[in-house]
């Protein structure tokens, strides 16, 4: 009974019968990662199926949503020729209040994530934390590091929190830290919700890859570093250099409307209402 003028799918595993979906409406489907180096942590069973399969749903679609240039370009995708519109992944600024900066002697760095995306790097921020012995490091969803034994003592574990917890450890950083690893997967552009959330909240930004919405932004909020696996080792110094400068102060939030949720959504609709209009 419902005849829907587009369908939107974030592109995952093939599973039969997906395909089918272009036979009820315009079919569009969203690019988060480069799923062939990506499904090699699940084993070759698994990446043998997903390269046999994922063009019999790719072939069928009538447009792809990137949320980066990069995956946009990527021969896997850009060979099947189809309508793609690059929007990064957003957030709804209005839904954020700046926290205030903190007056720390100390400079404290905070990072969030979830356990088992080898992506985050977060065995990059034992590496840090000894290097860098003079600043505090907060670590958000982890109460362990895996293969990890003796944790430094300026490096602090708070495993998963709610939002009141969570908040009261972010209002204590001076700046953040996005993923580090994401070259492990091989991407060197994205666009990460915590990084986006990190920011809404007034936090400096520490990053290792290019930001497909920030970065020609011109800011002292910014922290780039390479998207390698040395960018610790080569960088520590620059990034205790940054913590200390970001003392005190918090992200200017007109020069991060580019992450904001309701203009890429406006974006997104202009895309499918083009794909419809060319399928009529």
């Amino acid at each position: 009974d419902y005849h829907p003028d587009m369908i939107y799918l974030r592109l995952g595993m093939y599973v039969f019968p997906i395909h089918q979906l272009a036979q009820i409406a315009s079919l569009v489907g969203e690019i988060n990662t480069n799923d062939l180096i990506q499904h090699k942590e699940l084993g070759i069973v698994y990446v043998l199926y997903n390269l046999l399969t994922r063009s019999i749903l790719l072939r069928s679609l009538d447009g792809l949503v990137s949320i980066s240039r990069e995956l946009a370009q990527t021969k896997s995708y850009s060979k099947f020729q189809k309508p793609t519109c690059v929007i990064a992944n957003g957030i709804d600024l209005d839904n954020f209040d700046p926290i205030p900066a903190p007056a720390n002697t100390i400079p404290r760095l905070a990072f969030i994530g979830n356990p088992g995306y080898l992506w985050h790097g977060v065995d990059k921020l034992v590496t840090l934390a000894n290097l860098i012995p003079d600043i505090q490091i907060d670590i958000i969803g982890y109460e362990s590091l895996p293969g990890i034994e003796n944790v430094p003592e300026n490096l602090h574990l708070y495993g998963y929190l709610n939002g009141v917890d969570y908040r009261n450890i972010i209002k204590r950083a001076d700046a953040a830290i996005s993923s580090l690893g994401l070259h492990r997967i091989g991407l060197f552009e994205a666009s990460p919700l915590k990084s986006r959330e990190c920011l809404a909240l007034g936090l400096p930004l520490i990053v290792a890859y290019k930001d497909t919405d920030l970065h020609d932004i011109k800011g002292d909020f910014l922290l780039k570093i390479p998207n390698n696996e040395n960018n610790i080792q080569t960088h520590a110094q620059t990034i205790r250099d940054f913590s200390y400068r970001m003392r005190g102060k918090r992200v200017n939030r007109k020069l991060i409307t580019a992450i904001d949720q309701y203009k890429k959504e406006h974006q997104r609709l202009r895309f499918f209402e083009d794909i419809i209009t060319n399928m009529s």
